[in-house]
């Protein structure tokens, strides 16, 4: 144990110190200092617990809020996704003679008449362009021409689709570009059916041997649908032919062989249609 010196004034004072009785508070003054305390001390507390409450209703607002544009947002998308697609709203056009070498003649309700470039056609006309002669169909797509010996009938001219009937001969389409969405161009022979989009292609339809209507279709460019009924039996690419003859293939400029087409579905060597 350390001993006290004597002689040091500090320890003398707190010596002294510790020997001074320490007065005790009247308990009316005590029983005040303690609810004042208890007072400043509840109201602290109070303002933490309100600061408390608060930011949590802050932030149970702003989920509700954000959880509300959630699901109205989803509920939007799925009733866009719901509607049906407005559909293609497409002029319908009609059938001009943009072009007439030689005879060509056009039937209608009115009987038969010569057909002369920039006339007009109507649904129902039936066009022949006799031995020697040619005609240039235009629509704003592009040229359908009916070559000598050919006879064609228009058969609907739609905001959907553009058809012509062949009877007989050979016509030659070139579409420089592709229809709007919702448009097809349809040939129709005794017994196929071109659908196109954008191309440039021939059908020609001749007599077998057998005296029956045969239908022989060449791609220059682009891509072909060629159906019967109802289903697609060939898609001829640039290049490629189809016949409707039982003897009839597909034939492509490429030197690979390609699949026979004789009546049975045909799955032609494609790239995507345009």
């Amino acid at each position: 144990m350390t001993e006290v010196r004597q002689g040091d004034p500090v320890d003398r004072a707190l010596e002294n110190l510790g020997r001074v009785a320490v007065p005790v508070e009247e308990s009316v003054h005590a029983s005040r200092r303690r609810d004042r305390v208890v007072g400043v001390l509840g109201s602290a507390l109070g303002r933490v617990r309100a600061r408390r409450t608060f930011a949590r209703r802050a932030w149970v607002a702003v989920f509700s809020v954000m959880s509300l544009g959630a699901v109205a947002a989803g509920v939007g998308v799925y009733a866009k996704l719901q509607e049906p697609e407005a559909p293609v709203i497409v002029a319908e056009e009609q059938w001009q003679a943009r072009g007439v070498f030689g005879s060509v003649v056009v039937r209608d309700g009115r009987g038969e008449r010569r057909l002369a470039s920039g006339d007009a056609l109507g649904i129902g006309d039936s066009i022949e362009a006799r031995e020697g002669a040619s005609v240039v169909l235009g629509l704003s797509s592009g040229d359908v021409r009916l070559r000598s010996g050919g006879r064609v009938e228009l058969v609907s001219t739609t905001a959907v689709e553009r058809k012509l009937k062949i009877a007989a001969g050979t016509v030659d389409v070139d579409l420089p570009r592709k229809l709007p969405k919702g448009q097809a161009l349809i040939l129709e022979t005794p017994d196929a059916q071109v659908r196109v989009v954008g191309t440039a292609f021939s059908v020609n339809v001749a007599l077998d041997a057998n005296g029956k209507p045969a239908t022989e279709v060449s791609v220059r460019r682009g891509t072909v649908w060629v159906m019967q009924r109802g289903e697609r039996r060939a898609t001829l690419n640039a290049g490629s032919k189809w016949r409707s003859t039982p003897e009839a293939r597909v034939t492509a400029s490429a030197p690979t062989p390609a699949p026979v087409a004789d009546g049975r579905k045909v799955s032609a060597s494609t790239a995507g249609e345009r």
